[in-house]
C-alpha cells in the first residue's frame, strides 16, 4: 500500500504533499502557493491538513521500519564478510601462504600491529590500564528545580517551550 494514499486527501492537499516532499520538507514559496489552492476553510481545512500530517507520519514510520530492516541486513552481510576474510586468514597461515594471485582475486597475508583485546566486563579491567571516559549531559530536572528557585543560569543556557497537536 502506497503510505501516501492511506487516506481520502483531495488532489490539492496530495499536491502540497509532493510539494513538501521535493522540499525537502520545507515551506517553500512553492508549497505556500499549494496551501492556498487547497481551497477547504475552517474545520474541513484543519482537518484536511491533520489527514496530511498522519499521512507523512506513516510514511516516517514505514521508512524507519525498512532502514531497520536494511541496517540488520548490512549487519549481516558485515558479519559474513568478517566471517570469510577469518577464514581467509586461518587457511593462508595453515597453508604458510603468504600470497595467493589468482584471476579473479590477488590476496596477500598481512600481519598488523599488536593491539590488547579485553574481554572480560569494562569495570573488571585492572587499574593501571583502565581509562576513565567522561560524559556530560544537562541535568534538565535539576534545572528546572534551580529556576523554580530563582538561581541565574549562565548566558548558554536558555529555556524553550515546546508545541505539538494530538492527531487522533
Amino acid at each position: 500500500m502506497n503510505v501516501l494514499e492511506l487516506y481520502n486527501l483531495t488532489a490539492e492537499m496530495r499536491a502540497v504533499l509532493d510539494a513538501l516532499t521535493e522540499s525537502g520538507g520545507e515551506l517553500t514559496p512553492e508549497v505556500e502557493q499549494r496551501l492556498n489552492e487547497v481551497g477547504l476553510e475552517g474545520e474541513a481545512l484543519v482537518e484536511e491538513y491533520a489527514l496530511a500530517a498522519r499521512t507523512m507520519a506513516g510514511a516516517a514510520q514505514w521508512l524507519e521500519r525498512e532502514e531497520f530492516r536494511l541496517r540488520e541486513r548490512k549487519a549481516m552481510f558485515r558479519k559474513a564478510e568478517r566471517t570469510l576474510r577469518d577464514a581467509i586468514v586461518d587457511h593462508m597461515a595453515t597453508a604458510e601462504l603468504k600470497t595467493v594471485k589468482r584471476a579473479g582475486a590477488t590476496v596477500s597475508l598481512v600481519e598488523g600491529d599488536l593491539k590488547p583485546v579485553w574481554d572480560g566486563k569494562d569495570e573488571s579491567i585492572p587499574e593501571p590500564y583502565r581509562r576513565t571516559l567522561v560524559e556530560y549531559k544537562l541535568d534538565a530536572d535539576k534545572v528546572l528545580r534551580d529556576r523554580a528557585e530563582g538561581v541565574e543560569f549562565p548566558a548558554d543556557m536558555r529555556f524553550k517551550t515546546s508545541r505539538h497537536c494530538v492527531i487522533r
